[in-house]
């Protein structure tokens, strides 16, 4: 499809963004996709944005992605491989949990929450056949922006640049939909899936509030679902003592 110019110059700027904040300070359970390079021309409004494994070679690791794992095939014997014969169960626990806890440190770290959070977007370190609890995260162009994060960090030159659509004002919205963009597996069903949808919340604000000192009184919203995507939005008014901090230790 079409990348057009105004596109991949935010991807280019989230993506150096990430990694400026990664580059002392790595993540815990995320694991960045290089974006090495950007070709543009701005006028006929196309770009060519350049992803590479490169960075993710080496270690004895390998990357599964994750519409590879939701398979009905694959997800089922890498599951038989652990000794699991609840395909579902397994990838609940080594996919959507430990993706729960990437998002959450990525959204705490940086601000940015994903617009379009499907499983083309994320790959599951494994070492092996036994994931090892982190996933790759890549397309950062396609995220939401907290203004509050933003301003906490004297950062209003990002907003400026960034989409207006995707700056949220006084919230976080945190989407997921692991499942969109593909078919459901034979081990899956729309129950089990609205139990992973509110699992990989209760696993994201338990991981929030322990990287931001946020209270989980203060981590209270509905959950509503639309198709295979489910989706949170928090008030970030309470929350004006995470962002003293972030204004105390952050200087960008």
């Amino acid at each position: 499809k079409k990348q057009p110019f105004s596109d991949a110059l935010q991807s280019r700027q989230a993506s150096d963004y990430v990694y400026a904040l990664s580059r002392n300070d790595p993540f815990k359970n995320v694991v960045i996709m290089d974006e090495p390079a950007l070709f543009a021309i701005r006028e006929i409004d196309q770009a060519i944005l350049i992803r590479t494994l490169g960075n993710l070679h080496g270690g004895g690791v390998t990357y599964l992605p994750g519409f590879s794992a939701l398979h009905s095939e694959l997800g089922t014997q890498i599951a038989l491989a652990n000794g699991s014969s609840d395909p579902a169960h397994f990838w609940n626990e080594h996919y959507n949990k430990p993706l729960a806890r990437a998002l959450a440190e990525f959204a705490a770290r940086t601000g940015l929450t994903y617009d379009s959070p499907h499983s083309q977007n994320f790959l599951i370190e494994m070492v092996g056949v036994n994931p090892t609890g982190r996933i790759v995260l890549r397309d950062f162009g396609d995220t939401y922006a907290s203004a509050d994060f933003f301003k906490a960090r004297n950062r209003d030159d990002f907003l400026n640049q960034w989409e207006k659509k995707n700056i949220s004002n006084g919230k976080l919205t945190v989407n997921v939909g692991v499942l969109h963009g593909n078919q459901m597996p034979d081990f899956m069903n729309d129950q089990l899936y609205q139990k992973w949808g509110r699992d990989f919340y209760e696993v994201f604000e338990d991981e929030f509030s322990a990287a931001t000192g946020i209270s989980r009184a203060d981590l209270i919203a509905p959950m509503n679902q639309n198709k295979l995507y489910f989706t949170k939005s928090y008030s970030t008014r309470p929350w004006k003592s995470y962002f003293e901090k972030i204004r105390s230790r952050y200087c960008y």
